[in-house]
């Protein structure tokens, strides 16, 4: 190193040290940073709630609840009618079901359509009977059995066909969808009970263990 070279780092010597802290100190931020960031949008799942618009069965001050998200076109869900009716049946005073619409567009559209009708007969005091009859007649789904349907519930077909034709209960599905997404829901049936999450078909028996867990 030379006279001028030596002269130079004594000038500058100080400001390359402050000059280097602060880059470190800049990296370290800049990582603490980052992994507060990932941190944030690496969120846990969120536990669905109930609202006033839900349909439900059974006792809402129980000392159970079920909340299934489910829809029209889905086989297992299918199934579960009957379970849950039972479960309703023993159980109405301690439990509420409460359902939530989970239409997957991409795999069956006419599924949305069915989530809407129910709804609509729900505005009359009748979603339980139309979801019943949806699922029974399941490879039915469609404009021409949803009024038949609505006919045969007695509801105002109308104000019901009025509804449907007009989509007015989508924003409703469309909550429940995405609170299907906040609970990474990707399949249905999908339960949960006093927030714990159970996905599948569940029998009788699952339900009631599910209970007194």
């Amino acid at each position: 190193m030379n006279d001028r070279s030596r002269s130079w780092l004594k000038r500058n010597g100080p400001l390359i040290v402050i000059a280097s802290f602060a880059v470190l100190a800049l990296l370290y931020l800049g990582d603490s940073i980052v992994n507060q960031r990932a941190e944030r949008i690496s969120l846990e799942p969120i536990a669905p709630t109930v609202s006033s618009k839900d349909p439900y069965q059974g006792n809402k001050d129980g000392s159970a609840t079920i909340i299934e998200f489910g829809e029209f076109s889905c086989t297992a869900c299918a199934a579960e009618v009957s379970v849950l009716k039972n479960i309703i049946n023993d159980y109405g005073e301690q439990v509420a079901l409460v359902w939530k619409d989970t239409p997957f567009d991409s795999l069956s559209p006419e599924s949305r359509l069915a989530s809407i009708a129910a709804q609509c007969a729900g505005l009359q005091g009748k979603f339980w009977d139309m979801e019943e009859a949806l699922f029974a007649h399941q490879d039915e789904l469609g404009r021409d059995l949803y009024i038949s349907t609505a006919t045969d519930l007695h509801l105002n077909v109308n104000d019901f066909t009025s509804c449907f034709d007009n989509r007015e209960t989508n924003d409703i599905v469309d909550k429940n969808i995405q609170e299907a997404k906040d609970a990474q829901v990707t399949a249905t049936p999908t339960f949960f009970i006093n927030g714990i999450r159970y996905e599948g078909y569940m029998d009788y028996t699952d339900f009631i263990a599910a209970f007194t867990r």
